[in-house]
This record gives C-alpha cells, structure tokens and sequence, in this order.
C-alpha cells in the first residue's frame, strides 16, 4: 500500500511541478547527423558521436571526453531530481526515502548452492544479503553441523578475494579449489585437506579450473591459460599432488589445435580460425578409463572425441577416437558406467540425449536414450547412480523427467512449484539436491529420492527474506499471441 502510495503521489504532483518551472529538464544534447544509406534505404543518425570513437575496428566504441563529459551532467541532473535537491522537487526525497527502506533488504537477499557430495560429506557455498563472498562449508553427514572449510573474509578483510569454483575428490577428503583476487577473475589452483582445513602446497596459476579428478584421489587434470593476456592460449594438463604444476604433462593446447584434427582434412585457414575460439575442454569419467574432449568451433558449436585414458597413462599418446566432427550444433557429453551419454541438438533443435558405446562411437551405431520433444527444451541433463535425469523448459518453467540409463521412462520428478530448479546429483548415489526458485519463493535446496520421484521434496536449506511467500499465488495461464 506504502508503495502504491508513494507511485501515486508522483504521477499526481508531477506534472504541475513541470509547468511552474519550464527550466526543468535535462541538459541539451548536440545533434551532430550522420547519413547511411543501407540497401536503397537513406537513415539519419543525430547522436552517432555518442557511441564514442570508432576509428579503430579493433576497439570500437572507446570512450572520448566529450560522451564522458555527457554522460556526467545528464547523471548530475538525474541526481538532482532522485535526490530532491532540483528546484522543484523537493516533494520528492521524502517519498523515495521511503520506497528505498521498503526496497532496500529485498535488494539484500542471500544466496546458497545446491551441496556437492563426496563420501558422506556435503560442500556446498553461502552467502548472506549483508556479504559480499561466499563462503564454503562442509558437513559431515546429510544432517551435519555446518564447518567453514574456505572463508574469503579470513582471507581479505576487505572481501577481495572470491572462490570461483570447488570440486572434491571422490571420498571428499581432499577440496580443490580456485581463487581469484580484485574481480579479475585469473583464478589459482589451491588444494585443502578437508579434516584438517590445512592447505596443501600446490598452486596453481593461470586461469585454472578443475576437469576431473582421478579415482585414487591425488591426481587430475585441469585447464588454464598458458599466456594470461591471450584467451586464446587455454591449455589441459595432468597433475599429481606434491608435483610442482610446471612439471605436469600437457594433453592439448589450443596453439596447436592441429593435433586434434589431425587426419580430419581441415583446411589451414579454418585451423587458423580454430585457434580463435574457446578452444579446447576436457571431462574425465569418474572411473578413469575414458574421457571426453571437445573443442569449441564457434559461440554454440563444438566437436566431440573420446579418449582412452588408460593408453595415455601406458604409453603418453593421445588415443583419440572422432565422436562428431564439423557438424552445426552443440553436444555435451559426459562418461557413465562405461557409456557416453551426450545431449545434442544436431537434428534436433530441442535436444535430446543418445548413448554411445566408446569402442565404437559412429554415428549410425548412436541409440536415442531421451529423444527430441517438440514442445520441450532439453536445458540440461545429469546421471545418478542408475538415473537420467532430463530437465526441461515446459510453458515457461521447469520440468524434470527421469528415466533409466537404458532410456526406461521413471517419471516426472515432483517438484515445489512452478518455478525454475535444478538437480545436482551424484554419480553413486540416488540422493539428489533441487534448487528451486519461484515468484513465491526464494533461493531454496531441497533434498530428494530419485528412486520416489512423486514424494514430496524435503527442505535442507532457504534463503531467508523479509517476505511472506505464502500470500503470493503462482499461475501459468495460456494466451493466443
């Protein structure tokens, strides 16, 4: 009502205040016209110089002295009015005043991650509205008490440092983890002894993000940037924990993206554009015997191999079998008990999910596990211990189906509401986390059986806000457009 109120009382008192001063207004803009004329077509551009300086196709839009001179006054008569020192609008401050303390603690809601199992511990990041990093924690058991592993603030007062990322070995006694400093995002490789707290030796620099730790749970490969003021220069090592990180073998290097497709009749000037693309990922499985590598060939296109992992350990050379070369579309594979599974919208431009057996991945030999859907969006899938699960845009929200790894339906997962959610699983367990978030609801984890996909979802954890939800009534109506 206080908001309404307020809204009111500015549509009404407005406009008189305009015509008892007509001084009021935003500062002038030059017109400067610059003529185009685009198939036949003659257009007149009056605040082209806005844009800022164009002469350099390389850096178009820098900004000159004149746009930030601009942008400066027009942002000063804006504050004048928003802060009610214009003349003329001095009815205002006690209004927005008000809007602001209502606005304010919802502007300062919190965040959490759905938890990352490992053994029986559960990792998983929050952050209250009041901070600015979150924070990581662990428990000991679905029902655990909460223990910081990696506090920011214990690290920076000043709350400059961010975790960018985390990822626990497999019986979760060991945390790799990445932290970068002042937002600029070059993340570094550290290791803890997740018991302890202790931080291992090992750091690694440059960019770097984990890919897939191996199944005895000192060793895995990683990705960074070989050169930090080249994006181009992305890089997929093998590390051993005690071994200093210059001594790790490389797999891939984008700067020589030809040994990737070596065979394949790629012409040197495709190559050449090759080199200036994401590049390179690589996706151990969770055994250890396979892994997945793609390669980025434009913003929503990428070719797929298999590696055989054990030949790389025996002999050090890439046994790298093309799984889907030079096709137009986007595939994310991932191994699972022995399969790979890759959602791919070659051929189906709502998704869909095929198994591919690695000893023989031809195309004509794929088997559709989950197959296109015309009035669905495949948004992503995630493997469970015997469990697919298909999430997908259905009328605007979330809808997630399960099914066998043999493609067997299960059924639709149930889940809160209507509303956006998304499952985190595990590879050996049939547990699972939702987070879900709805116009009624804030960021919240529930925990799940996948084995009972109708029962109720079980809250672990939501983020507290100053607002009752339960007042609020979410609908999906259909409309003819």
């Amino acid at each position: 009502m206080k908001i309404r109120t307020a809204i009111a009382a500015a549509l009404v008192f407005l406009p008189p205040v305009l015509a008892q001063d007509e001084k009021i207004g935003p500062p002038p803009t030059e017109t400067r016209p610059v003529t185009d004329n685009y198939f036949g077509e003659t257009f007149v551009d009056p605040y082209r110089w806005l844009e800022g300086d164009n002469s350099d196709p390389e850096h178009m839009g820098r900004m000159t002295d004149e746009v930030a001179e601009w942008t400066d006054r027009q942002n000063a008569y804006t504050r004048s009015i928003l802060d009610g020192k214009a003349p003329g609008f001095e009815w205002l401050k006690p209004y927005r005043d008000r809007l602001e303390a209502q606005i304010q603690p919802l502007m300062e809601i919190g965040e959490i991650s759905a938890p990352r199992m490992a053994g029986d511990r559960y990792f998983y990041s929050k952050r209250t509205g009041a901070q600015s990093q979150a924070i990581v924690y662990v428990r000991r058991g679905i029902d655990g008490a909460p223990r910081k592993l990696i506090d920011p603030f214990a690290l920076d007062e000043e709350g400059l440092v961010t975790v960018a990322w985390y990822a626990p070995n497999n019986d979760g006694s060991l945390l790799a983890f990445g932290t970068y400093r002042a937002g600029d995002e070059n993340s570094v490789l550290h290791i803890l002894d997740v018991d302890t707290g202790e931080w291992l030796a090992d750091e690694i620099p440059g960019k770097t993000y984990m890919a897939g730790w191996m199944p005895d749970g000192e060793s895995f490969f990683y990705q960074r940037l070989e050169d930090l003021d080249d994006p181009y220069s992305g890089e997929v090592r093998f590390h051993r924990i005690g071994r200093h990180w210059t001594q790790d073998p490389v797999l891939i290097r984008q700067r020589q993206a030809e040994v990737l497709y070596q065979g394949l009749g790629i012409s040197d000037e495709r190559m050449a554009e090759l080199k200036t693309t994401w590049g390179p990922e690589f996706s151990p499985g969770r055994d250890g015997h396979w892994a997945m590598v793609t390669y980025w060939t434009g913003t929503s296109s990428n070719d797929v191999w298999v590696m055989d992992l054990d030949e790389w350990f025996r002999t050090g050379r890439m046994a790298l079998t093309p799984v889907l070369i030079g096709e137009d579309g986007r595939n994310d594979p991932t191994i699972a008990d022995g399969m790979i599974y890759m959602q791919t919208n070659v051929n189906a431009p709502n998704g869909r999910i095929v198994r591919i057996d690695p000893h023989s991945p031809a195309r004509e030999k794929w088997a559709d596990v989950v197959p296109h859907r015309a009035d669905a969006i495949l948004r992503g899938f995630s493997i469970a211990r015997g469990v697919l699960s298909a999430s997908y845009l259905f009328d605007a929200s979330t809808r997630i189906e399960l099914f066998g790894l043999d493609g067997a339906a299960i059924g639709a997962l149930k889940l809160p509401g209507t509303g956006s959610a998304r499952l985190s699983t595990a590879r050996d367990r049939t547990e699972a986390f939702l987070s879900y978030s709805s116009f009624n609801e804030p960021p919240s984890i529930y925990h799940v059986d996948l084995t009972a996909p109708a029962a109720d979802p079980v809250v672990w954890e939501k983020v507290d806000v100053p607002v009752d939800g339960s007042s609020i009534v979410v609908k999906r109506v259909k409309y003819s457009s």
